[in-house]
């Protein structure tokens, strides 16, 4: 129980922020030597618990699943493409404190994810699960799914130019 309990709806809704440079989160991420992906994520957890204080609530620390890449990036595509990631459990720093607490338990979090072999069993897990009978399998997904609040992830952008009908793109907005 607490204010992050319920329904979207007229008194939980989403909201939008103004855009913030990618070169101002990749500054911040160096200064602190941490990832763009972990300055994202603290960032979250830091909106999640201003809303929850701003609501009367006590932040405490909430599970998120993260997406962890499962493909050598050091090679191209296949052309095949396909899903190639695992999901692992993330507790996103709440209660750390001030942003800068929370930037470094979210850093120590998420380098302590990619040290460990929770990708790994976790896509092993997820292809085993996708084997068996749709209804075991709705089960064990409802299951999994019951132990965090939800995905949380970024998607790179690309790392060259992108054109349109000859126009270069000059921004793009992810949802």
């Amino acid at each position: 129980p607490g204010p992050l309990l319920g329904r979207p709806g007229i008194e939980k809704r989403a909201v939008w922020s103004r855009p913030h440079p990618l070169s101002q989160i990749k500054r911040i991420g160096r200064e602190a030597g941490a990832t763009v992906n972990d300055v994202l994520v603290s960032a979250v957890a830091g909106a999640l618990s201003s809303y929850v204080v701003d609501e009367g609530g006590e932040p405490e620390d909430l599970v998120t699943m993260v997406p962890v890449n499962r493909r050598p990036l050091d090679k191209p595509l296949p052309r095949e493409l396909g899903n190639k990631f695992a999901l692992a459990m993330l507790p996103l720093p709440l209660s750390a404190g001030d942003a800068k607490a929370r930037l470094a338990a979210s850093k120590h979090r998420m380098d302590s994810i990619k040290a460990s072999p929770e990708a790994l069993i976790t896509f092993g897990l997820i292809n085993a699960i996708g084997m068996t009978h749709s209804r075991i399998e709705d089960l064990l997904v409802d299951f999994f799914s019951a132990k965090a609040i939800g995905v949380t992830t970024n998607v790179m952008g690309p790392m060259t130019g992108r054109y349109l009908a000859g126009s270069r793109i000059h921004g793009i907005l992810g949802w």
